[in-house]
């Protein structure tokens, strides 16, 4: 297939502009700190539960937990099954069942992981659907924001899918979770029973802040599924989007998180549909923002799409491959084989070790 006179005029361009795409650096810092106003939301609403310093005893505790998970990501092996012990000691030594409660699904979590690290995937499940069912108790005793806790193990979950070899279980729990989040919509692939309760403040109030930044990360995990299902087979990618998010339709985009979404979800069609003159002259446009380093996946995503479209349709533009390169190693901090296993207590990307 040959580039017909307005996509060599695209082609141009882009090979022009290429060089001047910015990278994250030189994004606006983001207003808010998902981790930080998580971390206060948790600490008012656990002391409105229980006395102070329960409270402090019960954070105590769960630094036994993060300890171990922190040595987890570091395949620091040996080492973890005496912390977590440590941990479960201390955990016995408090008596105010809140305390116990916020502590114990800490240690659920840590322990989830390190099943998980072992390769014991049934274990890991059923230890972290535990965790949300405690979770979910929490919220319903007045702390909603651990919420955020319920949703970040149903990403580990989507994580145990996947290495369990359940693809179509792993990218229903993530498409469910992005509705969820974006649309206010409930999915019974989903474990937790306090999601359909808490969609008005999480559209509304205080926690939608935090609720922003978990929709950032769940968009850029979809996202990392696609770079590597397009990596290994490119014409499967129409499929996998068409399940992952294939139902998400229009939906209202009052910050920037979702205008970013709804363009690059646009751009996808576009490209999935064959319109590559209409998708190369419309990239530019997205690649020309400076956004936040959590999106630079998205754009790492149509890097591809750009770099295969090419190549599928025998598109001899060197110069343009030699750029797109460069911007990719170069500009977007994401790189193919990150993923996202959200560890106890955060909000945000980690690479799984």
């Amino acid at each position: 297939m040959t580039t017909t006179h307005c996509a060599t005029e695209t082609l141009a361009d882009l090979t022009e502009r290429f060089p001047e795409f910015p990278s994250a650096e030189q994004a606006p810092k983001p207003v808010h700190d998902d981790r930080k106003l998580w971390t206060l939301f948790v600490d008012k609403e656990m002391t409105a539960l229980m006395p102070a310093d329960e409270y402090s005893r019960a954070k105590a505790v769960t630094t036994y937990f993060f300890r171990a998970v922190d040595q987890l990501k570091t395949r620091q092996m040996e080492s973890v099954g005496a912390l977590l012990r440590q941990g479960v000691e201390a955990l016995q030594t408090l008596t105010h069942p809140y305390a116990h409660l916020y502590a114990r699904q800490f240690q659920l979590s840590a322990d989830a992981l390190y099943a998980y690290k072992e390769g014991r995937y049934d274990l890991a499940f059923a230890q972290t659907v535990e965790c949300v069912g405690l979770n979910d108790y929490l919220v319903r005793l007045g702390c909603p924001s651990m919420l955020f806790r319920s949703l970040e193990q149903n990403i580990n979950l989507c994580l145990v899918y996947s290495r369990q070899g359940n693809v179509a279980a792993e990218r229903r729990m993530l498409n469910g979770l992005i509705r969820y989040l974006l649309l206010g919509e409930t999915d019974s692939a989903l474990f937790g029973t306090a999601f359909a309760d808490s969609v008005p403040q999480l559209r509304s109030g205080y926690l939608a802040f935090v609720a922003e930044g978990c929709l950032k990360t769940y968009v850029a995990t979809a996202a990392g599924m696609l770079i590597r299902t397009a990596g290994a087979n490119p014409e499967a990618e129409a499929g996998h989007f068409e399940e992952l998010l294939g139902n998400i339709g229009e939906f209202a985009a009052p910050s920037l998180e979702r205008v970013v979404l709804y363009n690059w979800l646009y751009l996808k069609r576009v490209y999935f549909r064959g319109a590559f003159d209409q998708f190369a002259q419309e990239v530019a446009e997205f690649l020309a923002e400076p956004y936040e380093r959590r999106f630079d996946v998205l754009k790492f995503s149509l890097c591809q799409n750009l770099l295969f479209g090419l190549q599928s349709r025998s598109i001899r533009a060197p110069l343009l491959e030699a750029r797109i390169q460069t911007y990719i190693h170069t500009k977007l901090s994401y790189k193919p084989g990150q993923s996202n296993f959200l560890l106890p207590g955060q909000t945000g990307q980690n690479q799984l070790a």
